[in-house]
């Protein structure tokens, strides 16, 4: 309880500052704060994401490289099936990444299957994937796409969605929770809800890009991914945590070679674009 009221707590305020912000860029038609149906589902899916990514992380049985690993690979897994349905091409660099994210997870699974999981963590994993699925097939159909403040308009009324369900399960717990175990609320708690909401808000935006889903999520999976691995780095040095497991870290170095190939597929992209000039020789 406490720690998913610490969370809303310090994910409230940057949400807000963002929405705030995102909204001022929006021309003046489309600076609206009501919530269209699939905006609301998506919200709703968004928010379900955010609680289970807290207690995923939060769960004492596993290491955070592989519960990252889990569930960053499991998104990276749902993203061409969500394309191919939606009816989007996949290109050669992201079908590449795609497969090494698919090794980054079986390996990671494989290793981990003959120590078992916990249900509940199972459980828990379950829940963030089928949000994911529900969201990101909600952008495709109604938000990526390119239309002049169509990306704006869908992070505004999504994430404002979000926003009022998380403060309602706050509020809830409040009520309903134990009281003692509220206060005080603990600091680390706050600082991951303020850190996810910046998280959220940046994160959003990639997934918004009007390319394929097996391009865009990939890359907000493997930055998140590094983020892992260095906060797991920093526990180890400063907080006498135990490393994980050989087979965690080439998992994860497997899904940032993904991400690599997918940087310099869009650096090329780019320069086609928007080609440098030659010079000439007189």
């Amino acid at each position: 309880e406490a720690l998913v009221v610490g969370f809303v707590v310090g994910f409230t305020p940057v949400l807000v500052a963002s929405l705030l912000w995102v909204r001022r860029q929006l021309p003046k038609h489309q600076k609206t704060f009501l919530l269209p149906l699939p905006q609301a589902v998506s919200g709703l899916a968004t928010a379900a994401i955010a609680l289970t990514t807290v207690i995923a992380l939060g769960h004492a049985s596993v290491s955070l490289v592989l519960v990252l690993v889990l569930m960053r690979g499991g998104v990276l897994l749902l993203s061409p099936l969500i394309d191919y349905v939606g009816g989007r091409s996949i290109g050669i660099a992201s079908a590449q990444a795609l497969g090494l994210s698919l090794a980054a997870v079986t390996l990671v699974f494989l290793n981990r299957a003959s120590v078992g999981f916990d249900p509940d963590l199972l459980a828990v994993l379950a829940a963030y994937l089928i949000a994911y699925a529900v969201r990101l097939s909600l952008m495709v159909r109604g938000a990526k796409r390119l239309v002049e403040g169509s990306r704006g308009l869908w992070f505004l009324q999504e994430q404002l969605a979000a926003l009022i369900t998380l403060v309602v399960a706050a509020l809830f717990l409040l009520v309903n929770g134990d009281g003692a175990t509220l206060t005080p609320l603990p600091l680390s708690a706050v600082a991951a809800g303020a850190s996810y909401g910046l998280v959220l808000a940046f994160g959003s935006l990639i997934y918004l890009d009007h390319r394929e889903l097996t391009f865009a999520v990939p890359i907000n999976r493997a930055v998140s991914l590094c983020a892992g691995l260095v906060s797991t780095l920093i526990l180890f040095l400063f907080a006498d945590e135990a490393l994980p497991e050989i087979a965690d870290f080439i998992g994860a170095g497997l899904v940032i070679a993904a991400l690599s190939i997918l940087l310099r597929y869009d650096a090329r992209a780019a320069s086609a674009i928007n080609p440098k000039p030659r010079l000439r020789v007189s």
